[in-house]
């Protein structure tokens, strides 16, 4: 490197102007700090591009027209070519303060251990509204990946290939995981992984479509390249249809692929919800007439015809209020099991008032034996 060469580099890829680049590359060459060189590559050589880097003639800019090859080929082609000890970004919808450069320059130079510093940002709406500022990790301790360096990387290659929906996919591991604990079934996770698939390959061309610029995945954007390919290869003329129904549909392919995923049983949630519901409404009822709540937990047509009813055999020497006495607490005990979402009834084998109703079979909480299955 010889001694006239630029300290800084500054590298933009660029696929097409939507109106900032002129008010992007200006903001550069008006920092304070002038030792540097800017090296624009122009992804899918764009005629708009040339013509607004053209017409702002400035020596310290080398435009590269290149063919369409994505933002992170463009950054590297862009480092190839360039002769700085530092190498900065800026995007075409970025606009740098005019002691941008000259901050980080001094910053780097004064701390020669640190090999890469950035800034906060302060965003702006299209409108010019303005979004506040976006801050980042300062520690080591807020950006160091629990996992270590490999956590790291696994992270980091979920979050290229298949973008943002990597967060319900971590979901789906932590599920399966579980279910595989209780059920004691290890080919749960080849159904999980077949479905996991599908969910995530439709979120992320769901992420590239509609919400490519409305987070911060950076490089493949937030459907990774994975949703990039495919809605450039498959899905792109499907969407652009009909963008309303495709938005919608998408969703509820999503998040039905993803329950199966996880193993989702809808009858145990309703169940679960019920016993919810009954724990809450016990605390807020109170009943004068213990007749009123046998009423409400247990309808007299069940006492009557013997549904509630006990595997423990009765004594036939006990004779009226025993018998009656005994009959009022089995009663008790299905009202509390009622309460509490089970079925009511005593379980053959143990006793317990845990049953269970999956179809027309009764299976036991408490000791797990069955009855009335086919």
């Amino acid at each position: 490197m010889s001694e006239n060469s630029p300290l800084v580099s500054i590298i933009m890829g660029v696929h097409i102007d939507e109106g900032t680049l002129s008010s992007s590359i200006k903001s550069i060459l008006n920092q304070s700090y002038n030792n540097f060189e800017f090296i624009i590559v122009n992804d899918g050589n764009d005629k708009e591009v040339t013509r607004v880097v053209n017409r702002i003639d400035d020596p310290r800019i080398t435009l590269i027209n290149q063919e369409k090859i994505g933002l992170t080929a463009c950054l590297n082609i862009g480092i190839e070519n360039s002769n700085g000890i530092f190498i900065a970004r800026q995007d075409a919808g970025d606009f740098s303060q005019k002691r941008r450069l000259q901050t980080q320059v001094d910053y780097m130079l004064k701390h020669p251990s640190i090999a890469l510093c950035g800034t906060f940002v302060n965003e702006k709406a299209e409108n010019g509204h303005d979004l506040g500022i976006t801050t980042f990790p300062t520690e080591n301790t807020e950006i160091k990946n629990l996992l270590g360096f490999r956590g790291s990387y696994i992270s980091d290659l979920f979050f290229q290939s298949i973008g943002l929906i990597s967060y319900v996919f971590s979901i789906t591991l932590i599920f399966t995981g579980i279910n595989i604990t209780f059920s004691k079934d290890v080919f749960l996770i080849i159904e999980s992984i077949f479905y996991s698939i599908i969910y995530s390959a439709l979120g992320s061309s769901f992420f590239n479509n509609f919400y490519d610029s409305t987070f911060a995945l950076f490089i493949n954007g937030n459907g990774g390249f994975i949703g990039n390919y495919l809605n450039e290869n498959l899905f792109d003329n499907l969407i652009t249809l009909n963008e309303t129904i495709s938005y919608y549909l998408l969703i509820v392919l999503i998040t039905s692929f993803f329950l199966f995923s996880v193993n989702f049983n809808l009858k145990k949630f309703l169940n679960l919800l019920k016993k919810i519901s009954l724990l809450l409404t016990k605390k807020n009822q109170n009943y004068t007439d213990k007749s009123e709540l046998i009423n409400k937990y247990i309808p007299q047509e069940e006492i009557k015809k013997g549904s509630i009813h006990s595997s423990e055999p009765v004594d036939s020497s006990i004779q009226g209020e025993n018998i009656e006495q005994k009959t009022d607490d089995k009663v008790e005990r299905a009202i509390q099991a009622r309460m509490k979402g089970y079925e009511g009834e005593a379980c053959g084998d143990c006793g317990n008032f845990t049953l269970v109703r999956n179809g027309t079979c009764l299976k036991c909480d408490t000791c797990g034996s069955t009855s009335g299955c086919s």
